[in-house]
C-alpha cells in the first residue's frame, strides 16, 4: 500500500472527484480505501468506476490529457482565425486520445485556457487533420472580423445599409 502522503499527492493531482477515484484506483487502493480517503460513499466510488467500465473506457487515464507543456511569452501562435495572432494567454499544449465513442475530453486546464466555464459551448471547425476550437464570444468577435474585412474603407455597414435603403425609398417615391 501507498504511503498517505503518496495518496494525498495522487488526489491533490486531480481536477475532480471523479478523477480522484480513478488515480487511486490505478495507484491499486481497493474500493473502500479509496471511499475512506476522500470521505464518500463506497457506493459513490463503485459507481464512478463501473460507469467508465460501462463505457468502454475501463480505467480511463487522464495522463491521456495531463498538460504537454506551457510557453510563455506567447506571440503569434496560430489562432486558427487568421487575426493578429496574438494572445495574452500562454499556450496550452495538451494531449487527447479520442474515446471509443469518438468523444474527446477536454481537461480543465485547457478550458481555463480557452477562458471557458464547464457547460459552456465551444464552437469548432474541423478542417483534414486539424480542429479549431473557440468560444461563443471569440467566435463572435472572429465572425465580426471577416464581415470587417469584407467592408471597404472604414465605412460603417449599418450606416451604408441605412443609406442604401434611404436612395431605393428616394428612388420608390420618385418613380410614383
Amino acid at each position: 500500500m501507498l504511503d498517505p502522503q503518496e495518496i494525498q499527492r495522487l488526489a491533490d493531482a486531480q481536477a475532480s472527484v471523479s478523477d480522484k477515484i480513478r488515480a487511486l484506483d490505478r495507484a491499486g487502493l481497493n474500493r473502500a480505501e479509496i471511499a475512506r480517503f476522500l470521505s464518500k460513499r463506497y457506493q459513490h466510488v463503485r459507481n464512478v468506476l463501473e460507469a467508465d467500465k460501462l463505457k468502454g473506457h475501463g480505467n480511463p487515464d487522464p495522463s491521456r490529457y495531463h498538460q504537454v507543456g506551457t510557453q510563455q511569452p506567447q506571440i503569434g501562435v496560430n489562432d486558427g482565425g487568421g487575426g493578429s495572432g496574438e494572445s495574452r494567454a500562454p499556450a496550452a499544449f495538451f494531449r487527447l486520445t479520442a474515446e471509443r465513442d469518438g468523444s474527446l475530453v477536454l481537461p480543465r486546464h485547457v478550458l481555463e485556457a480557452f477562458g471557458a466555464a464547464a457547460g459552456e459551448v465551444l464552437i469548432g471547425v474541423a478542417q483534414p487533420g486539424e480542429i479549431v476550437l473557440r468560444t461563443a464570444a471569440a467566435s463572435l468577435s472572429r465572425a465580426q472580423e471577416l464581415i470587417r474585412a469584407l467592408i471597404p474603407g472604414d465605412d460603417s455597414l449599418a450606416d451604408s445599409l441605412v443609406a442604401d435603403r434611404r436612395r431605393e425609398a428616394e428612388q420608390e417615391r420618385a418613380d410614383g
